[in-house]
């Protein structure tokens, strides 16, 4: 009796929290798209809330990192594609942890975060675990119809990538020590790409797969405008990580939920 009275409880508590992490999810992918979308309009007009959206997008892109990594949390204790949902999670609590030392940079009155510095040990540790996450192989792949042709495109648009950002650095016709920084930390996501375009993780599909995808875009594009920016401080890819973080989220609940189906 008691055993079938504590199989409800825990049934009625994934439920809730299955529930829960849905509306999270849809809440937080329409509003990062709402910002995203006001953010470049502030940008193309151009206005007095420049510096204030900037802060706004710091703070956005932490709390939906945090977010995201604790529905990957949730769907880990769920017993659900386990290994990889907790790599994930830690990725995107290494990308947390690396904003929130830029956060504080700023809010202790730095101006000019070194680059590289200690906030990318965490931007570069979340590129690890999601590399181990997307070698983990797991049994609700979903099988591409054109594998090869996905494949073609994924490391083309690796190669692309790279290329771009070493004919970038190339173009200043100087070389640095964070122009090497840039160039490892670029190679590191054309990898991240290929592992996309291959396609044998879960993490590659779905929600799960875009949003990684355009975390890495995200961040491709920030090493080229701070390439031929240095002094820039209105990032363009700044929205994109909110977004990113918001698929990844919606890729677990909705693999979770068809798991449980």
């Amino acid at each position: 009796m008691s055993g079938c009275l504590t199989t409800k409880i825990i049934s009625k508590e994934a439920i809730v929290i299955k529930t829960n992490t849905s509306l999270l999810s849809k809440i937080l992918s329409l509003s990062a798209i709402v910002f995203a979308i006001c953010y470049y309009g502030v940008l193309i007009l151009g206005n007095d809330y420049q510096k204030s959206i900037i802060l706004i997008s710091s703070f956005q892109q932490l709390f939906f990192a945090l977010i995201a990594a604790f529905g990957c949390f949730i769907s880990w204790s769920r017993m659900t594609d386990v290994k990889s949902s907790y790599l994930l999670g830690f990725a995107l609590s290494c990308w947390a942890l690396g904003q929130l030392y830029w956060l504080s940079y700023l809010f202790v009155g730095q101006q000019g975060l070194p680059y590289p510095s200690v906030a990318d040990f965490g931007f570069l540790g979340c590129y690890l675990f999601i590399i181990s996450s997307l070698q983990t192989k797991g049994g609700h792949v979903q099988v591409s119809i054109y594998p090869r042709s996905r494949a073609i495109i994924a490391d083309s648009v690796a190669v692309v990538a790279l290329a771009l950002v070493i004919v970038t650095i190339l173009y200043k016709k100087s070389f640095y020590f964070s122009d090497g920084y840039s160039i490892f930390f670029a190679i590191i996501i054309a990898y991240v790409i290929y592992l996309l375009g291959k396609g044998t993780s879960p993490d590659a599909h779905g929600g799960t797969g875009a949003g990684i995808l355009l975390l890495a875009l995200a961040d491709l594009l920030l090493i080229v405008q701070t390439r031929l920016q240095e002094d820039a401080v209105f990032l363009y890819a700044d929205p994109i990580y909110a977004v990113s973080f918001a698929l990844i989220l919606l890729g677990i609940h909705k693999r979770n939920k068809k798991h449980d189906e």
